[in-house]
């Protein structure tokens, strides 16, 4: 088993940037139209081989509809203990 956790993954496209796009991290195929610099999104990719991702089971996404995730310094966290992440 073997795995990797984005906190956070981001574009640097301009606000209202809509071309379609598939995530690298997500090795199951999840195209989107939120591509812009108003969206991060987060993944968690598990499973016993890169065919058997399991991204689409542990993944999210946070869009702000009218600001650039740019324009301000922002702290994101990952809480892990023995019993969850």
């Amino acid at each position: 088993m073997a795995g990797e956790i984005d906190i956070v993954e981001s574009r640097g496209n301009g606000i209202r940037y809509t071309a379609r796009c598939v995530s690298s991290s997500l090795f199951v195929i999840l195209t989107d139209t939120r591509s812009g610099s108003n969206y991060v999104q987060g993944a968690l990719n598990w499973g016993p081989s890169p065919e058997l991702n399991g991204v689409s089971k542990s993944y999210s996404w946070w869009t702000d509809k009218r600001r650039s995730f740019g324009n301000d310094f922002h702290t994101y966290v990952l809480e892990w203990t023995d019993k969850f992440l």
